[in-house]
């Protein structure tokens, strides 16, 4: 059906309505739209072909049989530093503690106290040492001396986007700076003017002192959950004071490319880049890394405790590995929802992101990623307003199926080839909608015109004709046309008979 100006008009103004209104309800309630669309990359995430790791990452769990045989936790640190020892033995690249340390051994502290009380009855000091045992967190320390490549994990009180003010610190954290500070990038580029806001912290939980001397270093092993509480971004730089510090999973990445250097690039408004080496890792504005987990299923070579104390590895399983040492045992915490289930152990989560840094498999999903999703929804709405405005509604769905399909088959593509996480929520409903509601009103109107068209000429004109006008309004007009024809007259002989008569 052959459409006149003014319904096309018409159509193609309310369909660029109907875009706006889709543009926005998503910014007046963006969640709605945000959540699907995490929803929805779990689903393309999960559904690409399993990622094999590396080979360089694996994992020693503090399990529950372990607990079970050990003793309930937290484990006096001889057995920290006896697992320490054994690491050493199998000739680890790397050890990243997923731990804290940021009190004295218990045993210590009992055994102190005992001291005391002997010393107070006139038992000398060499009769007290031969008595007690080592301290347990000087063993620890002379195994991480040993060792010599070992770094500890720290968390902040909380970190927060922009500037932070002057909120209350609970006692147990320190909102100074201790001895060795936190590791920080070695490189930090900025901007011309003033820094931009960054995720930033006003206290953190270190070490005791004598265990993070003795360590390699110490990195944040702070992680951030969506608005659905799914894990799947991890911060590479967090402001403290006037330091700009590293994360665990970098801090593991550089010790194991002799200690390949850290460098961030800040620009006015944003994170620009941050890099291990010549190895540049892609975060969004705020500074995070999105996490491949690479489907489900673990897929790091993972051993207990147990195992590791008694030496019933072989040694090419971990020998010039970083080794990641985390709780798993499922009454400790330290679990997390992610892509790949709700109950993923947190040392799983840090593992992970080593592994992508080392192989370089990245994903991204930045404000960058977000504007091109919205450019692409504001095309495909305009295409299918066309679409709509000039064809009929069987045509103009083979026209939106033909929009879908491509969408889907582009953002997977962008997925697969570049890494771009672009949304498919937005373009995919904005084609949706516009159609439903412009379809609807194609059908609408256009009954009901057909329907007074027929009810005009119906007594006037052959059902033929009225039929046509129906179907082409346009052929309604005043003042007639002026033709050129050629007229053929047939005689009949009936009509020469009468003609002689």
């Amino acid at each position: 059906m052959r459409l006149h100006f003014g319904t096309v008009g018409r159509t193609v103004t309310l369909g660029v309505i109907v875009v706006a209104a889709i543009f926005a309800v998503d910014s007046k309630h963006p969640a709605v739209i945000a959540r699907a669309e995490l929803q929805i990359d779990d689903l393309r995430m999960n559904a690409q072909p399993a990622l094999h790791s590396t080979g360089s990452v694996a994992i020693v769990e503090i399990d529950d049989d372990s607990v079970a045989k050990i003793g309930r936790w937290p484990w006096p640190r001889g057995v920290t530093a006896n697992l320490v020892s054994a690491l050493r033995d199998y000739k680890v690249a790397v050890i990243g503690m997923d731990l804290l340390f940021d009190e004295p051994d218990y045993i210590d502290r009992d055994r102190q106290a005992l001291a005391v009380q002997l010393g107070a009855t006139g038992v000398s000091s060499p009769a007290i040492a031969a008595a007690l045992r080592p301290e347990n967190d000087a063993a620890l320390a002379r195994a991480l001396v040993l060792q010599g490549s070992t770094y500890l994990a720290y968390s902040f009180e909380g970190h927060y986007f922009g500037t932070l003010g002057l909120a209350a610190v609970r006692h147990v954290f320190a909102r100074e700076i201790g001895h060795p500070p936190p590791m920080t990038f070695d490189l930090i580029f900025r901007a011309a003017g003033p820094e931009p806001e960054l995720i930033s912290a006003n206290a953190y939980l270190p070490a005791t002192p004598l265990i993070n001397q003795s360590a390699g270093g110490s990195a944040f092993v702070d992680v951030d959950a969506d608005m659905d509480g799914v894990l799947r971004t991890i911060p590479t730089v967090i402001r403290f004071h006037d330091r700009l510090c590293a994360p665990l999973f970098l801090a593991l990445v550089s010790a194991y490319r002799d200690h390949a250097p850290l460098m961030v690039s800040l620009a006015r408004s944003a994170v620009d880049a941050v890099m291990v080496g010549r190895t540049r890792v892609p975060v969004d504005e705020m500074g995070r890394m999105l996490i491949d987990f690479g489907g489900p299923g673990r897929k790091f070579p993972t051993f207990t405790v147990l195992d590791i104390l008694a030496h019933r590895v072989p040694e090419e399983a971990l020998k010039g590995k970083i080794v990641l040492v985390g709780v798993s045992a499922r009454g400790l915490g330290d679990r997390t929802v992610t892509p790949q289930g709700g109950d993923i152990p947190g040392v799983d989560v840090q593992a992970t992101a080593v592994d992508n840094v080392l192989s370089a498999n990245f994903v991204q999903r930045s404000e960058v990623t977000e504007g091109e999703t919205r450019l692409l929804a504001l095309l495909l709405g305009l295409a299918m307003t066309i679409a709509v405005s000039q064809l009929g509604a069987l045509r103009s769905a083979a026209v939106g199926v033909v929009l879908v399909a491509g969408y889907i088959l582009y953002s997977q593509y962008r997925l697969q080839v570049g890494g771009a996480l672009i949304g498919q929520v937005l373009p995919l409903m904005t084609v949706g909608v516009t159609y439903a509601v412009l379809a609807g009103y194609r059908y609408a109107t256009e009954d009901l015109e057909k329907r007074r068209i027929r009810r005009a000429f119906v007594h006037y004109l052959a059902p033929s004709l009225v039929d046509r006008l129906a179907e082409n309004a346009a052929e309604l007009k005043l003042g007639g046309e002026q033709r050129t024809i050629t007229v053929m007259l047939l005689i009949s002989p009936d009509s020469l008979r009468l003609q002689q008569r």
